[in-house]
């Protein structure tokens, strides 16, 4: 019997064959005890992410349930900015209308290191480590 971070795994690591592809990376986990299963999709720019939404809606269907919610947010990076276009939660991101519920403007912020700096930290727009 499979567990459910057995099946995140499972899905987060077919999903990282179309990174560079559909998405520059993508990341989940499972976070039993928030009851959540967090995606976090970096992009090059808000022009990937429509497509990117038709197909991680039916990919990560299988993990939304009434235990626990899918999450599922888009970032991008330029130089020393992160730009988050949106965040889905459950129902939502499963919605046949879920790109209209992107932000109209995206939230701009100084970058700090995130889940992608610590998985690839040799990517060239990776924070560099003090050592």
């Amino acid at each position: 019997m499979t567990t459910k971070t057995e099946m995140i795994e499972n899905i987060v690591a077919d999903l990282k064959q179309s990174d560079g592809e559909k998405w520059i990376r993508i990341l989940g986990q499972y976070h039993p005890q928030y009851h959540e299963v967090p995606v976090w999709v970096l992009v090059e720019n808000k022009d990937q992410i429509e497509a990117a939404i038709r197909y991680l809606q039916d990919k990560l269907k299988p993990l939304q349930s009434d235990q626990d919610d899918v999450t599922v947010s888009f970032v991008s990076y330029n130089g020393d900015k992160e730009y988050s276009f949106g965040m889905f939660k459950g129902d939502e991101f499963f919605s046949p209308s879920a790109i209209s519920y992107l932000y109209e403007k995206p939230f701009v912020n100084e970058r700090s290191q995130s889940v992608f700096d610590v998985e690839y930290p040799m990517e060239k727009w990776a924070l560099i480590r003090d050592a």
